[in-house]
């Protein structure tokens, strides 16, 4: 079902396939290796001895197997009895087997329906990485890339809805300030990454399918892992690295495997950066958020037993000790083992202290803590008890601080989203608050040209237009929205020129045609003995007879009204 449903999302965004590779990474980090049943074939060889020869026999045959070990299965045997672990007693590894099956058949059927899997139709001012001829240019931008995507994530106060070239300028030299935010965002990576120990991931599952294949029995993973380090048999130190695996799992399936296919690392794409493939990894980054939202409460809580907030349970620690303690001292006497102190009867005492790590109080709490409140010490007034009292105190500010500062926290984030969804409420709006993010960005001054269009201002938009040619020259659409603003303008001739050199610019080469079609016909019928008219005319008429590739042409007829061109890509 999880698959089908990845599957549909696959189909609405072609980023929700990523979530097979998310279920897959909780099957390898989260999931314990579990090894049942047992394939020894000692069990049959000792119960046929008791079987067939009596007792004499199975003394004879245990003491033979004692003696020797027996030979070791064949490499067939030991292969038939992983393929049988697999496929029978451990499911993680079909389920892990299913989906990729499943994300095989979505790329061969996504293959077999678009042809190609990549998007090839883009230039430099769409992704300029693919363009630059520098190695260290392109595997620096692409480093600062990745940082920028993570700052959009966890600080979104600029956002734009066209990332597009030069709006974050390419880092060419290694002594780039930037490169710092790159570094920052890898180290915290590898930190995730090393704490996490994966290659104890795989020693599990090379120890779990060397206790299959040597005929076994035993379980590997979680709190029975028979591949255990000695760190690992602390329970302490178990929860620490379950917590590292649940992180490297977050990190990993939900932060950046969503991300992979927009990283511009296994191919380029026709985005620098896109906002809206932050969806995804969005949800991972909630979730790290949260972890660490968590651990600040508990570490602004404090420890109960030292501020002593709520009585600790010393209490109960005195009498286990004592338990113990006299258990300890029967024990001893029994033995005829006797001390300098060995028989005094303060059995009960030393209990408690050796069972709460430190010599007992008179009043049954603990050396080096503070009593528990309405104890002697407390009565009496002792400088403890205003220790207890500071420590409370101190407690308490550090909550409030801790709160606070989430609290904040989350007004911004708050605020920040109502801001911006204004920001979407019409295409203007829209494009005027990319205009401040992104003044640098060619499409960006493009898609501020025509909306001045729109407002009849033809003299700011051919400033507009002229800055995305200047921006880069090589953006071929600025050319046409210059010539018919200067048409509109009231110089024609000028006019003409630019669009006549849009037809080579095959994004608005129908446009231009579409345009010069329409002048030459105006000059035409007010000038109809003029040859150069007709002749125009004629060459063009043919060709702005077919359909237009897009609506940009109508900002001719109806004074800009065209919509911006370029969208919202990124």
């Amino acid at each position: 079902v999880a698959a089908a449903l990845v599957v549909a999302a696959a189909l609405a965004k072609e980023i929700g396939i990523t979530m097979l590779g998310c279920m897959i990474a909780a099957d390898v980090v989260l999931v314990p290796v579990v090894v049942t049943g047992s394939y020894d074939d000692h069990h049959t060889t000792q119960s046929d001895a008791f079987c067939c020869g009596g007792a004499a026999a199975a003394v004879a045959a245990a003491a033979a197997a004692a003696a020797s070990p027996p030979a070791p299965p064949s490499f067939l045997r030991r292969f038939y009895r992983l393929v049988s672990w697999a496929v029978a007693e451990e499911p993680k590894c079909m389920r892990i087997a299913a989906l990729a099956v499943v994300g095989v058949g979505y790329v061969r059927l996504r293959s077999w329906v678009a042809v190609d899997q990549l998007v090839r139709i883009y230039r430099k001012v769409e992704n300029p990485i693919a363009f630059s001829q520098s190695p260290l240019e392109r595997l620096l931008s692409t480093g600062h890339l990745h940082a920028r995507y993570a700052g959009l994530l966890l600080w979104p106060l600029h956002l734009s809805a066209d990332w597009s070239f030069e709006c974050v300028p390419m880092i060419s030299r290694l002594s780039d300030l930037r490169n710092a935010l790159t570094a920052a965002l890898y180290t915290y990576l590898t930190v995730v990454l090393i704490a996490a120990r994966p290659w104890g991931l795989v020693t599990t599952w090379c120890r779990a399918a060397a206790a299959v294949m040597a005929a076994g029995q035993e379980e590997s993973g979680g709190k029975k892992a028979a591949a255990k380090t000695k760190e690992e048999e602390e329970e302490e130190e178990a929860l620490r690295l379950w917590a590292a695996r649940w992180r490297l799992f977050v990190v990993a399936g939900l932060f950046v495997g969503p991300f992979v296919p927009a990283s511009n690392v296994l191919f380029y794409v026709g985005t620098f950066i896109g906002e809206r493939l932050l969806y995804f990894p969005s949800i991972g980054f909630c979730l790290l958020v949260s972890e660490l939202l968590s651990g600040v409460l508990l570490w602004a809580a404090g420890d109960n037993e030292a501020t002593g907030d709520t009585q600790p349970p010393t209490r109960v620690a005195a009498a286990e000790g004592a338990a113990t303690a006299d258990s300890a001292s029967a024990g001893a006497r029994a033995s005829g083992q006797s001390g300098g102190e060995a028989d005094t009867g303060d059995g009960a005492s030393v209990g408690v202290a050796a069972a709460a790590g430190g010599p007992a109080a008179a009043d049954g709490t603990i050396a080096g803590q503070c009593p528990s409140r309405g104890s002697s010490a407390v009565r009496a007034g002792g400088g403890c008890a205003a220790t207890r009292d500071r420590l409370v105190a101190m407690r308490r500010i550090r909550t409030a601080a801790t709160y606070a500062v989430i609290a904040a926290v989350l007004v911004f984030y708050a605020v920040r989203t109502w801001q911006r969804n204004w920001d979407w409420r019409t295409e203007e709006a829209l494009f005027e608050s990319a205009g401040r993010v992104c003044p640098t960005s060619a499409k960006v001054q493009l898609n501020l040209g025509i909306l001045q269009r729109r407002r009849g201002d033809q003299s700011a938009a051919l400033r507009h237009f002229r800055r995305a040619r200047t921006i880069e020259p090589g953006y071929c659409e600025p050319g046409y929205w210059i010539g018919i603003s200067l048409v509109n303008s009231g110089d024609p001739q000028s006019g003409v020129v630019e669009l006549e050199s849009a037809l080579g610019c095959k994004y608005v080469a129908a446009d231009a045609l579409k345009a010069l079609h329409t002048i030459y016909s105006v000059l035409h019928s007010n000038s109809p003995k003029d040859p150069n008219h007709v002749l125009v005319r004629a060459w063009v008429g043919p060709a702005a007879a077919a359909p237009r590739a897009s609506t940009a042409g109508a900002g001719l007829r109806h004074g800009g009204e065209g919509g911006p061109h370029g969208g919202a890509a990124g």
